[in-house]
């Protein structure tokens, strides 16, 4: 293909021309996707927050091919008086390695080889890097700040910024940017520094640049937008960027999406930073989901599950029992609460009196607290208990279920005030990489825990098949 001289400086200056006579226009591009590109073109820095499938990863790819195509259009050693021979890196930062390498760096890959320029200067073809001619590398790797020295860095460009690990060491967000963003100083205003990132809670890296950045086209404006003029700040919901019928708002997959969880969807396709806190169970539809439930003295014909949220000896002990019913719906039979001091030996006796009375299936225990229980209760009363693992992330995938379960009232839940309160004063608190569910101040959370174990293991695990993974 020959440019004219005016397309070629085109192409130098604006993205939206590379995209089109560089990268040969793979796809056509929507207003917000132009506008984004261009004030690439003008801004050192770009924030970019974004719903899920709103085409992310193809902008972040275009952003590093650009920068990669400008290097090869002079000698950066003299014009930046680097030293010669080193390499010159357009760098991509995911919060895993694994999604650097065969996701952002697999469509850089594509991009380049379809490009009829930029294929031609490919040099070397590695795993987590692509190498053009004149030391230019397309580089992609995990979010680690001791893996970020020493580069030279003419772009920088952070994908999923808001899920970098929010706490100290070399994986937090704070950490990353004092290791990478030094890298792009020996380039002045020509380097890059680009976030293109699905929102989290208000706070951490991400939301700190898009607070101050200039609003270009943003959702939540803030006071402090445009304290740092050299920072174009952008928001849009996933149906702003996607053009695809499937993903509009008012698509059969968002209405279903915003009915199961309107806080993650707000989030997650929105776009929109949450509250770091915010209470996690709407109290309406908590009360659409109790109903009279009565439990027979003894039941053989049913199947049971009894889940239990251990404590120490001055915790409580949180025991719950319930059944999926013909319907598949959840439905919770019984909760009590152990209170301190505990009497363990009391406990495992409940548990050995409700197995006499009720065909209980499956006891599941935590076995981090109660491996000990849960070796008497198998191997001396013979009873079907088994302990499970719980993780840091145990709570997002319990909790999720509930929180979908109630929302589209498929679970059914006693009127026991002790628990309904629990779970009115539920609070999700935001993490960099996921939530975590917690009892506000003031508040305990042990009989929420079993209930929503209780219907994991009913729903996702009795119901979808599979085991309890954490």
């Amino acid at each position: 293909m020959q440019l004219t001289k005016e397309l070629y400086e085109q192409t130098l200056t604006d993205p939206v021309a590379f995209h089109k006579w560089i990268l040969g226009n793979p796809m056509d591009l929507t207003e917000g996707q132009k506008q984004i590109l261009r004030a690439i073109g003008q801004y050192p820095e770009v924030v970019v927050i974004a719903g899920s499938k709103s085409g992310k990863s193809t902008l972040s790819a275009e952003a590093a091919l650009w920068g990669v195509y400008r290097l090869l259009q002079f000698d950066a050693y003299k014009k930046y008086g680097l030293t010669p021979g080193m390499r010159i890196y357009c760098m991509n930062i995911a919060p895993k390695e694994d999604i650097a390498v065969n996701v952002t760096l697999q469509y850089i890959k594509g991009l380049a080889y379809d490009s009829w320029y930029l294929s031609e200067y490919i040099k070397d073809d590695r795993r987590n890097e692509l190498e053009f001619d004149k030391n230019i590398i397309a580089r992609a790797q995990g979010s680690s700040s001791r893996a970020g020295r020493g580069y030279a860095i003419f772009n920088l460009i952070f994908d999923e910024a808001a899920s970098f690990m929010d706490t100290r060491g070399n994986l937090s967000g704070a950490q990353v940017m004092q290791a990478f963003v030094p890298r792009l100083a020996p380039f002045g205003t020509d380097g890059r520094f680009i976030v293109i990132t699905t929102p989290q809670g208000r706070g951490g890296i991400a939301w700190d640049l898009f607070k101050t950045g200039m609003p270009v086209n943003v959702i939540q404006k803030q006071v402090t937008h445009g304290e740092h003029k050299f920072r174009a700040a952008f928001q849009f919901a996933t149906w702003g960027l996607n053009p695809l019928s499937q993903y509009a708002e008012d698509s059969e997959f968002m209405r279903k999406e915003n009915f199961k969880d309107s806080w993650g969807f707000d989030r997650e396709y929105r776009g929109l930073f949450a509250d770091v806190v915010s209470q996690f169970l709407d109290t309406k539809a908590i009360q659409n989901c109790v109903v009279d439930v009565t439990l027979p003295n003894s039941e053989k014909t049913q199947s049971y599950v009894i889940t239990g949220d251990p404590g120490f000896a001055h915790d409580n002990y949180a025991i719950a029992m319930g059944h999926l019913n013909e319907e598949s719906l959840v439905i919770v039979d019984l909760v009590v609460k152990f209170e301190p001091p505990l009497n363990i030996i009391e406990v495992e006796n409940f548990f050995d009196d409700l197995c006499k009375r009720y065909n209980v299936t499956d006891i599941v225990l935590d076995q981090h607290l109660s491996m000990a229980t849960v070796q008497r209760l198998y191997l001396d009363k013979r009873l079907p208990a088994r302990g499970i693992s719980f993780g840091s992330k145990t709570d997002v995938k319990i909790y999720q279920n509930l929180l979908e379960l109630i929302n589209v009232m498929k679970i059914r839940l006693p009127d026991y005030e002790p628990l309904l309160t629990e779970l009115r004063f539920l609070q999700r608190r935001i993490l960099a990489d996921r939530y975590r569910v917690e009892a506000s101040s003031g508040h305990t959370d042990d009989l929420a825990d079993a209930v929503a174990l209780l219907a994991y293991v009913l729903n996702v695990e009795r119901r979808l098949g599979g085991v309890v993974m954490f």
